[in-house]
């Protein structure tokens, strides 16, 4: 046998996927169910998936271990035999959708032929011919979701064609290897100015691993315990836009309301069966593929929460329980390394590895997987797929709801272990009932008040994370490290009777009195003495509006161009570290014929150490009201927020040393 070279070995992520499927518990098939149009003819159908294997080398390779298990198994070029991998099968009706999801569910069941290329591809129609269906099944190890749905496009009749090529790119291709270097580059230049932080840093890091890869512990459910090999495969659907809009509506993501809608689901079906559930464990994969990635391979990690059923009334609550929960996960700062990981564990005897990774998912309740699908009509052998399901795998848990977008539809498909779920069905009939309630909620309208007065509970200062330390260190003038937005607003409410900016009702009214609701951006920077220690987020005892909400007029005529070219330049520059690391800058002055009579404009720019993408929308939400709700109208009183004098950089080095002297793994994991 010829010596596999580096660039046929499996990544580490994909070779510890190919170990663990030797457990049934963590099977690692993926399913995808395609509904079309019409029935594709075989001939056209065989030309199709030929013309796909000579594209990607990977659907004419197998798995084939390494000699006495030393080293990662590697790819091997193989003669595709397609009687196994192209399949047909004929039902009495190929339109009744739950005929086919049996299917799904037995497919999900059985094992894939190993010594074979991992994938197999189904037709299943009825002697009629009027309804078909594709039936996707491949193993995890050949791709994840999201490059499954790139290799999908690949049997397009319209994809771009190919030449064959003997095998992929490396698992770590070049431009990523340049970039690990320059961040080590970077960090390594960081210790000799920074050394306590990089000692910090290197601690919150191994901390990260250690928790990443640390048993998960048994099930929360107390309903949910049985696990078996069998699947059961079920699906829903939801508009697109209406789920948007219910995201918008509650200040979150699509996947933020994927994920309270899942969890209330799972909630409303212990209780059906009389049981209270006061937490579940769930495992997210989050995306770690960048644009250099090939479409096939693994490219991902696991975020492991425990999340508990809300006792918030209203779901847009629950929503922003969530997030914060999830936002910390998926931060963890082992993620980006999860490839070097898996390949420290890969160095261990196969049984040990098995068993780390089957204790690290086993103890799972729920997966949730949400995968970017379809924005365009895609058509195979000329029939055209009219919607897309996703099955993945359950990994050890009790059941995987998975969410795919195919052109305006959120299509959801349920894997369901049958041994844990005895009513499947309910499980979906539940999450439909969620879904419903989530799309007809409204925020209620929020209170207005006349005075605001809140006490300061929390400590007087927070150290920053490591993540948020690094965002720091990497700053330069030709690189600053602040995120930024650009609005165009309707104004009318906002300008004088001259027609310019009112900018201390702004001020005052609109932005000040909202930041007695949030403490993080009143704080400034506060450094320490020599770099013993990561910086300080303290309380800023003259902060001033006025330095962080600006007006300008926009040079004429008004119109994008300017526009554009003076927020180039704001982002450019960096923000104060002596106040509050954010501004906003509203510009008047647009052209009404290119933006709308009224029209003003507004660029927020705060810095990545004080807010990331996800919490940037309380900032949003400081700013604006829901459309439809009553503006908070805040009269600030002479007492309205209780600010209290920072500690002195002498004070926070010594309380550094101190905590870590007591316990310096706990401090440098601290958030």
């Amino acid at each position: 046998m010829a010596r596999s070279s580096s660039a046929d070995r499996l990544n580490p992520t994909d070779a510890t996927l190919w170990q663990i499927q030797r457990d049934p518990l963590l099977r690692t098939t993926i399913v995808g169910l395609a509904l079309l149009d019409q029935r594709p003819a075989w001939d056209a159908l065989t030309a199709s998936v030929e013309r796909a294997i000579e594209r990607l080398p990977r659907l004419r390779q197998r798995v084939v271990d390494a000699p006495l298990g030393l080293g990662r198994p590697h790819w091997s070029n193989t003669q595709v035999e397609l009687r196994h991998h192209l399949l047909h099968t004929e039902i009495d009706d190929a339109s009744d959708l739950r005929s086919l999801l049996d299917i799904v569910g037995r497919l999900a069941s059985d094992e894939l032929d190993l010594s074979r290329p991992l994938w197999e591809l189904h037709l299943i129609d009825d002697p009629t011919g009027t309804s078909a269906a594709l039936v996707f099944k491949l193993s995890h190890t050949l791709t994840d979701g999201v490059g499954g749905m790139g290799l999908l496009r690949i049997f397009d009749d319209h994809a771009t064609p190919q030449a064959p090529a003997p095998s992929l790119p490396p698992a770590t291709p070049p431009a990523r290897a340049t970039a690990v270097s320059a961040e080590l580059l970077a960090a390594a230049a960081n210790a000799g100015r920074h050394p306590l932080d990089a000692t910090s840093n290197v601690l919150s890091l191994i901390g990260s691993a250690v928790h990443l890869m640390a048993p998960a512990g048994p099930p929360l459910s107390t309903l949910m315990t049985g696990r078996g090999s069998q699947r059961w495969a079920g699906t829903t659907e939801v508009p697109l836009d209406r789920l948007r809009a219910a995201a918008h509506r509650a200040g979150g993501t699509l996947n933020d309301v994927f994920v309270t809608i899942a969890i209330a689901a799972l909630h409303d079906y212990h209780l059906h069966h009389g049981q209270a559930a006061e937490a579940f464990r769930v495992t997210m994969p989050v995306d770690t593929r960048r644009r250099s990635d090939d479409a096939g391979g693994n490219q991902w990690a696991p975020a492991r929460l425990i999340l508990r059923p809300s006792a918030a009334a209203h779901p847009f609550d629950a929503l922003h329980e969530y997030r914060s929960t999830i936002s910390k996960a998926i931060h963890e700062p082992a993620i980006p390394f999860i490839q070097p990981i898996a390949a420290a564990v890969q160095q261990l005897p196969d049984d040990w590895t098995i068993s780390i990774i089957a204790n690290m998912v086993k103890g799972s309740d729920l997966v949730l997987t949400n995968v970017p699908g379809l924005k365009e009509p895609l058509t195979i052998a000329g029939a055209a797929i009219t919607r897309f399901y996703p099955f993945a795998p359950t990994g050890g848990a009790a059941v995987n709801i998975g969410l795919v977008s195919h052109l305006e539809t959120a299509c959801v498909g349920f894997t369901v272990d049958t041994d844990a779920v005895s009513e499947p069905e309910r499980l979906v009939a539940l999450f439909d009932e969620r879904v419903g309630d989530f799309l007809r909620r409204r925020r209620a309208p929020r209170p207005r008040a006349t005075a605001v007065h809140r006490q300061i509970d929390s400590p007087p200062y927070q150290r920053l994370s490591a993540l948020d330390t690094s965002f720091l260190r990497m700053e330069s003038p030709s690189t600053p490290m602040h995120m930024g937005g650009l609005f165009i607003i309707d104004g009318h409410r906002l300008l004088d009777r001259s027609g310019r900016l009112d900018i201390e009702t702004i001020r005052r009214r609109h932005i000040e009195a909202r930041l007695a609701t949030t403490q993080r951006l009143r704080r400034r920077l506060s450094e320490l003495p020599l770099g013993l220690g990561r910086p300080a987020w303290v309380d800023d005892p003259h902060f001033d509006i006025a330095n962080h909400v600006h007006r300008q007029t926009l040079a004429a005529p008004g119109g994008r161009a300017q526009l554009f070219e003076v927020c180039e330049h704001l982002q450019m520059v960096a923000l104060d570290r002596h106040r509050a690391m954010f501004d906003l800058t509203f510009f008047d002055g647009l052209d009404p014929e290119e933006f709308g009579p009224g029209a003003i404009a507004m660029i927020d720019r705060v810095h990545h150490a004080l807010l990331d993408g996800m919490s940037g929308l309380e900032m949003v939400q400081v700013i604006f009201d829901p459309v439809g709700v009553p503006a908070i109208e805040v009269d600030l009183g002479d007492d309205h927020l209780e600010v209290r004098q920072p500690p002195s950089p002498l004070r926070l080095a010594a309380d550094t040393l101190i905590d870590r002297m007591g316990d310096p793994v706990a401090v440098s994991r601290e958030v």
